[in-house]
């Protein structure tokens, strides 16, 4: 009996051990993972700081040229240079060449949400009459769904209608019915600081004609195409003339996409304004993005 009692014993003390093995190879995986993870993530940050000091030199570089070539300010202005082994492409754009969220009209609004956001037209009316509202200074709503404060107050949002201009992109997140999601789709093609409501043609984003095209791919190919072959005036007779104008503004979006050894693309934009600034510097930043990777570019 005693003996079979000490066979029983050791058996318990034997899984104990086995449990603890366990517990101990299932602690040290854990920690390796974590540390693991820790590394890759100190290495990615480490790499969004370089590109953004990359990104940042291309474009002090870029702006310095651009000042003193006056003939290219009716042209957009393209760079690429390499530092440290690794190359960075800036392009120089007018504000004008977005969609000012502030002074669009609601028609360009729409398209906007339509053509860039996906949405249905029903819901697109919606909403660019919402942006409408929250930025007109009265307190009545616009036709087509728009509402000053009965939305916000039925979803219990602190935030308000300002019956004011945005004053930042983000601002637009303030509006009931906007998302992060459809935020994401259209911040791209928008701006605060444009010069009017129309939009310049001559240097918009791609993204931006298809907008002003109502996302007809041969209307916008076809500017492309005569924007690729220089001269400062388009034909633009098949895109609504309501739309199109600009010029004139002051802010340039300065977008620099910097390109890694193991070839991720991250990119990195500063909002400058030509005016002398503080430093002494013949233009001053009032709004800088931080860089961010892109994703990779379709086979």
């Amino acid at each position: 009996m005693m003996h079979r009692d000490a066979l029983w014993h050791r058996g318990l003390a034997l899984v104990a051990v086995l449990w603890m093995v366990a517990a101990l190879s299932l602690l040290v995986a854990s920690v390796i993972a974590v540390s693991r993870g820790s590394t890759q993530s100190a290495q990615n940050h480490t790499a969004l700081v370089r590109a953004t000091a990359i990104g940042d030199a291309g474009i002090q570089l870029a702006l310095t040229e651009w000042r003193h070539e006056p003939s290219m300010h009716d042209r957009l202005f393209v760079r690429r240079y390499v530092f440290g082994g690794r190359v960075v492409d800036v392009e120089l754009i007018p504000s004008s060449a977005y969609i000012d969220i502030s002074t669009a009209p609601l028609d360009l609004l729409q398209a906007l949400l339509v053509v860039a956001g996906g949405l249905d037209p029903a819901a697109a009316e919606t909403l660019a009459a919402r942006i409408v509202d929250w930025r007109d200074p009265d307190d009545r709503a616009s036709p087509g769904g728009g509402s000053e404060l009965a939305p916000y107050l039925a979803a219990g949002l602190s935030v308000r209608p300002r019956n004011g201009p945005f004053l930042g992109k983000e601002d637009l997140l303030q509006v009931a019915g906007i998302g992060l999601d459809l935020f994401a789709r259209i911040e791209p093609l928008i701006t605060v600081w444009g010069a009017s409501g129309r939009v310049d043609p001559q240097f918009a984003p791609e993204r931006v004609l298809f907008v002003l095209a109502q996302g007809d791919a041969g209307r916008v190919a076809a500017i492309m195409e005569q924007r690729s072959r220089g001269g400062a005036t388009l034909d633009t007779s098949a895109l609504n003339p309501a739309h199109v104008g600009g010029g004139g503004a002051s802010v340039l979006h300065a977008r620099a996409t910097v390109t890694m050894e193991d070839g991720a693309r991250v990119a990195r934009s500063r909002w400058l304004e030509i005016w002398p600034g503080p430093d002494g510097t013949p233009w001053q930043a009032v709004a800088t993005e931080p860089a961010r990777y892109l994703p990779a570019p379709p086979n």
